[in-house]
């Protein structure tokens, strides 16, 4: 008979997870998960286990255990926080020992600890910080702290702010620092300017009260989107230079590629001197578009030099760049980084030109209808399609940052069973993505002044920025 074995791990912040409960979420078979956990951990399990949310039906839970189990299947019992310091640890190894089902406990990085790490807030003896176990006890107490400083854990910050002034108005004007459990957000002020900023919060966060020691002074260099989800929906191809740039801005990006280049070996095989020898003007509306159409033209035993005396336009910088990698400077690129800026750069110069535009199956036809009306001859020639690969599991939560780059993103991204109602931000790369956002009723959408990296990802920060000041 085949054995199981439950491995119980614990995860409190999903980017300090360990190395060896990573090992494990992936082998799993299925795993048990308490409703705390952060979503993000879950990404971590990736070969479709089972997921069995923790109820408060004890006898529920523990009979789903059992079951798989008997099956010889790999658990994860997936605890919030560390292992050793989780209310409900002893209640599950109870359980197990009971059973006599062999288990390992992985420990994991409290959240209280995460917090601390995030707001440079240190707790060794010689930083004299004094932990409040018991804030309901502590505010009910007449006399006025005298030792600094204080650090407390709550739930409805905002509430227990006014309540700790009201009954210590002495503390008004003690340096404070505010740390939200959620988002790892950070805010400082004395404890008068925090309460009045976050009078409404009711979310739990971590406070001090006090000046810490000057040596644990905050770090400027924690980024401004420090904790913040952020769901990229293209692959690592296409994204990893703005995935770079979000997390040294200290963002916990998500890659989840709804859409996969396929090239068009059809289209590509057209690709010849003859065939190319007639068009005098190139554009190219993608990075994806160049790089498939250079490789079509090795694949035909034809470099750059079959382009030369050609007239060859970038739709904006992605694709620009994507051409000077392959040895190429573009002629013109649009101020407007769009098919409309194309067509008002090139819309007096067309009459009686050959146009050729490399594109993909479903591209917008608005370009080469524009460029007929003044009279060009345009082919189109689809070189690649977008198709929708298989989708891994997408957790969504409310308050996520999702980056939409192209219309065919958001429809995909809309219509997965992964997407059910929340309450997402997004952020767009262009009008005509944006556009397709709002017909799904999404309340807050941020569009990038213009198609680059550097203008989404200013756009996100600014975003950040304006949200933290009405806090």
């Amino acid at each position: 008979m085949i054995k199981g074995k439950v491995f119980l791990i614990g995860s409190g912040d999903p980017a300090l997870i360990t190395e060896k409960a990573k090992y494990h979420l992936e082998m799993a078979d299925c795993v048990f998960y308490e409703s705390s956990i952060h979503p993000n951990t879950l990404h971590h399990a990736k070969n479709g286990p089972i997921w069995i949310k923790i109820s408060r039906n004890k006898r529920e839970w523990k009979k789903k255990i059992l079951d798989y189990f008997s099956l010889g299947h790999t658990i994860v019992l997936l605890m919030h926080g560390d292992t050793i310091l989780n209310p409900f640890s002893f209640q599950y190894l109870t359980f197990l020992v009971q059973h006599q089902i062999p288990y390992e406990v992985v420990p994991g990085i409290s959240e209280l600890t995460s917090m601390c790490l995030t707001g440079q807030i240190f707790l060794g003896k010689e930083a004299l910080i004094t932990f409040v176990l018991d804030e309901q006890k502590f505010i009910k107490t007449k006399t006025c702290p005298q030792h600094f400083p204080l650090l407390f854990s709550l739930n409805k910050a905002g509430t227990y702010l006014m309540k700790l002034l009201k009954q210590f108005p002495a503390l008004a004007l003690q340096p404070s620092v505010y740390i939200c459990k959620k988002n790892h957000q950070r805010l400082e002020g004395t404890l008068l300017e925090l309460s009045d900023k976050l009078k409404n919060d009711d979310s739990s966060a971590l406070l001090m009260v006090g000046q810490q020691h000057p040596l644990f002074s905050y770090s400027s260099s924690q980024g401004i989107l420090n904790g913040i989800k952020i769901l990229l929906l293209r692959g690592m191809e296409q994204s990893q230079e703005l995935t770079q740039e979000l997390v040294k801005l200290g963002a916990n990006v998500i890659q989840c590629p709804l859409i996969e280049c396929i090239p068009n070996p059809v289209a590509l095989a057209q690709l010849s001197r003859t065939f190319l020898s007639s068009f005098k003007i190139l554009i190219f509306t993608s990075a994806n578009g160049v790089r498939l159409f250079m490789r079509g033209l090795l694949d035909k035993d034809l470099d750059i030099r079959i382009l030369a005396n050609k007239n060859i336009l970038a739709v904006g910088p992605k694709t620009k760049e994507a051409l000077k990698q392959m040895g190429i400077l573009a002629d013109a690129m649009p101020h407007t980084f769009c098919a409309e800026g194309i067509f008002d750069l090139l819309k007096d110069q067309v009459k009686g030109e050959k146009i050729l535009i490399p594109t993909a199956t479903k591209a917008r036809s608005s370009l080469p209808q524009q460029l007929k009306k003044q009279g060009a001859y345009v082919k189109v020639l689809k070189i690649y399609k977008n198709i929708c690969p298989k989708m891994k599991r997408i957790l969504v939560d409310h308050g996520d940052f999702v980056i939409f780059t192209s219309p065919s993103t958001v429809n995909r991204f809309f219509n997965s069973p992964f997407y059910q109602q929340q309450r997402i931000q997004a952020f767009c790369i262009g009008e005509v993505t944006s556009k397709e956002v709002a017909k799904y009723q999404v309340e807050s959408i941020q569009v990038a002044q213009e198609s680059t990296i550097h203008s989404l990802v200013e756009c996100i920060c600014h975003y950040v920025e304006a949200s933290t000041s009405h806090l």
